[in-house]
């Protein structure tokens, strides 16, 4: 049977592409999703969810979650991204790490765990650089938030005591002993970020003793404080960037403003970015004018963005981050202008990335982003039509170095259809896929993801077959 499955179109240097374009993501891309968090042993992904990320003063990554390896080597629920391998920190936890702070060598972990290189740390603990110890007593339930203020730790969670005192829901750690925070809070805290002496708290709570809050509350000189009134509903995360806080979540509302699960407080008042997202949004991290976002939408600003999404604060605009990832993206980190993101899903960009991706920017990078720079890198600018109930053309631009590849996954990760297609010139083509796997037989409804590679550089975009 002739395989009618692959070919490729010259386009004339004419042809153009709707670049603004906001219904698709791939058409508002200025960086890529790295190869190489792929399972084991090929590749450097995990083998569960990422829930923390945090960075250290050498630039390496400090990742907590439910995972018990790491690039193949066994790391219980923690583990350091080196730049290249993971490293394990002792014997790690015995449950889910839900929260990271570092500072200098020394990383504290909190989450779900009763043991830290099997020595009792009830939800909380130290690495020293060599081995773990417990902070006191520890607290009686999970932690989900820590945030470093100088010398002094602040935990927040889902516990009431800590080191054997009442302290609801939020406590610190001097170095020596744990104190409470007034009253504490009546509901979860998700989130904790510190600014000098102010302390910013996020979760599922309306009150603060007898003042009303309403999800989001700052301590500041021995007291809690509102932010205007609230959010309509709960708050996962926090980021600062001066005097500007930034929350997320899955409140529709923010100080009675239409927001949409993400919203900015300047001191007096809320306000929304955009049109904001469509669903949860569980990480906020602010890199220079960028605002990056990530969770379970698959809409930023009204335009396609699955489940990451950048916002320029000197546009006012969201943009999406390539054809993003499969799942949800719990925590979002920045080196340089690099992302790197950690979460439930399995591919980035349509590249097999096993809960830990990361994202290069190709206007500026960092290390190997840098060396990775070309003209014309390839890339795709589009897909269609997609949704498709048969073929798809897509278009894309190739630096015609190398033998072009095309390879189709299904959304387990399982390469459905792959065929090389040889070297091509420079330039702008189009190649067409006739959603067929590799024996020529139909696939199944659903979604695919097709990437291309010149073997140095690889592009990959979202393709939804309706049958």
């Amino acid at each position: 049977m002739k395989d009618h499955a692959l070919h490729v179109l010259l386009i004339p240097l004419s042809f153009s592409m709707a670049f603004c374009d906001p219904a698709n993501p791939l058409l508002n891309i200025d960086g890529y999703w790295s190869e190489g968090f792929g399972p084991p042993p090929d590749g450097q992904g995990l083998n569960t969810f990422v829930d923390a990320i945090e960075t250290m003063d050498d630039s390496s990554l400090c990742v907590g979650g439910g995972f018990i390896e790491a690039g193949g080597i066994t790391v219980n629920c923690i583990a350091i991204w080196n730049g290249s391998s993971w490293e394990a920190l002792g014997g790690g936890m015995n449950a889910n790490v839900r929260a990271i702070a570092v500072s200098g060598s020394t990383i504290y972990a909190g989450g779900y765990f009763t043991q830290a290189g099997g020595v009792p740390a009830n939800h909380i603990a130290r690495w020293d650089g060599s081995s773990w110890s417990p902070l006191g007593e520890g607290l009686n339930g999970p932690v989900f938030a820590l945030a470093l203020c100088g010398s002094d730790l602040y935990a927040g969670g889902s516990f009431t005591t800590a080191g054997g005192s009442p302290a609801s829901r939020i406590a610190k750690w001097d170095g020596d002993s744990w104190s409470a925070l007034g009253t504490g809070l009546n509901g979860q805290v998700y989130a904790i970020e510190a600014d000098g002496s102010d302390i910013y708290a996020g979760g599922f709570f309306d009150r603060a003793g007898l003042l009303y809050v309403y999800h989001i509350a700052r301590w500041s000189e021995g007291s809690w404080h509102s932010l205007g009134a609230g959010t309509s509903d709960w708050v996962r995360t926090i980021a600062l960037s001066g005097n500007t806080v930034y929350a997320g979540g899955d409140f529709s509302m923010a100080g009675g403003v239409p927001v949409n699960r993400i919203a900015r407080w300047d001191g007096s008042g809320w306000s929304p970015l955009g049109s904001g997202m469509n669903h949860y949004v569980y990480s906020i991290e602010v890199n220079g004018s960028d605002v990056y976002a990530g969770g379970e939408f698959t809409t930023a600003g009204g335009m396609a963005a699955l489940r990451i999404a950048r916002w320029n604060t000197s546009t006012c605009s969201w943009t999406a981050l390539g054809s993003g990832m499969n799942q949800q993206v719990c925590a979002i980190r920045a080196i340089g202008r690099d992302i790197f993101a950690g979460g439930w899903f399995i591919f980035a960009g349509g590249i097999p990335s096993h809960y830990f991706a990361r994202w290069v920017d190709e206007e500026v990078g960092t290390g190997e982003a840098e060396a990775e720079q070309v003209p014309n890198a390839l890339r795709i600018l589009s897909v269609s039509p997609n949704p498709s109930t048969a073929a798809v053309q897509i278009a894309l631009q190739s630096q015609g170095a190398s033998e072009l590849t095309l390879d189709v996954y299904d959304v387990s990760g399982h390469a459905v259809y792959s065929r090389v297609q040889g070297s091509i010139p420079a330039g702008l083509h189009a190649l067409h896929w006739n959603g067929c796997d590799s024996t020529g037989g139909p696939l199944a409804q659903g979604v695919y993801f097709a990437r291309v590679s010149d073997g140095r550089i690889t592009a990959s975009a979202r393709v939804v077959l309706v049958r």
